[in-house]
């Protein structure tokens, strides 16, 4: 019985680890959210970074690093350098204006 009660202890405290883990997770991918949306915000400063959101995550790609962005359907595709392409749900014409 003591092996159980130990074991779901441990148990607890992988649980409340991974928690923790995610919220920090959660918490930087914010401020790389922010990052970017003040560097848009701010017209003196030409903007480095774009978010690139797919479909479980968003890549955060410098702007002078795209090689270039490929039409295909309701979607774009940009190649970051050294790095594989990126699939986005945004038309070509809506990813230009970003830029």
């Amino acid at each position: 019985m003591g092996f159980w009660v130990e074991l779901l202890g441990l148990l607890s405290d992988l649980k409340t680890a991974v928690q923790k883990a995610m919220e920090r997770l959660q918490k930087r991918n914010f401020q790389q959210q922010l990052e970017v949306l003040l560097s848009h915000i701010d017209q003196k400063k030409k903007a480095t970074k774009i978010a690139l959101p797919s479909l479980d995550h968003i890549d955060f790609v410098d702007i002078h690093r795209i090689c270039y962005c490929n039409a295909s359907d309701n979607y774009t595709q940009v190649k970051d350098e050294g790095e594989p392409p990126i699939l986005i749900s945004k038309t070509l014409k809506e990813f230009e204006l970003l830029l």
